[in-house]
């Protein structure tokens, strides 16, 4: 790589550019997605940090049982993890399928310095400053875990830079993924049923897991949810939430949809290019998508327990995940009014620098959530005043906040990298930005 190359890699003005002026044509709506999927986790991290510093446990309660059922997706927004999750598997499902179909091989090497290149300088940014920044009562040994992508071994009370987690499970899901390709591919003469097989397998694990665990269908969820709460217990985060063989089946169908879309779009074209078709496709999607954000089933006074909430935590993420892959595919083939106009909302310039700069504000949201969360709640006029729709308020200034040091992030951590990585491979540094894969 010449001098004169690292140097591009790191022009201020070009990357910052990069953020707002989309070049490519791929894939347009999973702008949208990827937008929307890093709004939506930003007022629940503000009410998640609002307990403990502006509301006491009854207060935290009784603010709870008043939100209304427009605003239950904000109980519901741990789904907004799920949306990232059917997204990276379909991206990295739709890299390494072409890569497949074109070489019948896959450069794991290549793949995992890609990898490295794309998620680590930020992300090791976010972990030397927690290092710095964390008080002396918190034993940073733990960090190592972060380094490596383990901290979702660790038990919950000793997992430090928390929402991390959704990295860890990534990465391991990264780890393993092509080699489960070429498994598919190499002793399979129908891959896809061997990826059918691994989303089954996924509800399998979280069914034996449940098994294991027959507290979680009686529990009072604010006791799982929230840890500053009397009684806390981080079984369930531990156990359920936080693994990836608990959380691996939104990845699955994620690639299970580039699958489809890369080995069969002669298949998806005669099926989804139906208008009649693709908009009752569309429709049922977006009912799974919009039942399971309104569900009350998380709220921490919920009456529902027993097989109700069974069924619930064994089916609700992997068909959270399976409505959005539908959902997904419609708008890469759209036809008919309905999913024309989304496809248009969803492409949208707007969305954008919002999807450019998503991993980055999930990387460093957490302080700006803090902050979003006092300043409203201080605004709102305290206790008395705090209304539930003020957390959408919350989410739009913890997105400016977050957006300003994201936007020095992507400038000198993530584009030069992504830029380096094209060099390295023989791109130009240009090129290799505008794939920002």
């Amino acid at each position: 790589m010449s001098d004169f190359s690292f140097r591009e890699c790191f022009r201020f003005k070009p990357n910052v550019k990069s953020i707002f002026v989309r070049k490519g044509q791929r894939y347009l709506a999973l702008d949208g997605i990827r937008a929307i999927s890093i709004m939506i986790i930003l007022p629940f991290h503000c009410l998640y940090l609002m307990l403990g510093f502006q509301m006491d446990e009854p207060a935290f309660r009784e603010f709870h049982d008043t939100v209304p059922i427009w605003l239950q997706w904000i109980l519901n927004a741990s789904f907004s993890v799920d949306m990232f999750f059917v997204l990276s598997g379909f991206l990295i499902g739709n890299i390494l399928l072409r890569e497949y179909r074109k070489s019948s091989t896959i450069n794991i090497k290549r793949f995992y310095l890609r990898r490295l290149f794309r998620l680590y300088p930020v992300y090791l940014f976010l972990i030397l400053i927690s290092a710095l920044t964390l008080g002396p009562h918190v034993d940073t040994s733990y960090l190592w875990y972060n380094v490596f992508h383990l901290v979702n071994f660790l038990p919950y009370e000793k997992m430090l830079v928390l929402w991390t987690w959704t990295l860890s499970v990534e990465e391991q899901f990264y780890l393993l993924f092509p080699l489960c390709l070429l498994i598919a591919f190499r002793f399979f003469s129908r891959p896809l049923v061997f990826l059918c097989g691994l989303f089954l397998l996924s509800f399998a694990i979280r069914a034996l897991v449940l098994a294991q665990h027959p507290e979680f269908m009686t529990i009072d969820m604010f006791k799982v949810v929230y840890p500053k709460v009397d009684g806390f217990t981080g079984m369930y985060f531990s156990q359920l939430y936080d693994n990836l063989y608990t959380r691996f089946g939104c990845l699955i169908i994620g690639s299970i949809a580039a699958y489809l879309h890369v080995v069969h779009s002669d298949v998806m074209e005669r099926i989804l290019l139906n208008a009649v078709t693709n908009t009752v496709l569309v429709l049922l999607s977006i009912l799974g998508l919009f039942t399971v954000f309104s569900l009350p089933m998380m709220s921490p006074d919920s009456s529902i327990t027993g097989e109700v909430r069974y069924w619930y935590f064994l089916l609700s993420r992997n068909l959270f995940g399976f409505c959005l892959s539908v959902l997904l595919l419609c708008m890469i083939y759209p036809a008919g009014i309905l999913t024309n106009a989304i496809a248009r909302v969803l492409s949208a310039k707007f969305w954008f620098p919002i999807a450019q700069l998503s991993y980055s504000i999930y990387l460093l949201h957490m302080p700006m959530a803090a902050i979003s969360a006092a300043v409203v709640f201080q605004l709102a006029g305290g206790l008395s005043g705090f209304e539930p729709y003020h957390l959408v308020y919350a989410m739009l200034l913890c997105a400016f906040l977050a957006a300003i040091p994201a936007i020095f992030s992507f400038a000198f951590l993530e584009a030069p990298f992504m830029r380096m990585r094209g060099v390295i491979e023989g791109k130009s540094a240009e090129s290799k930005l505008a794939e920002a894969s």
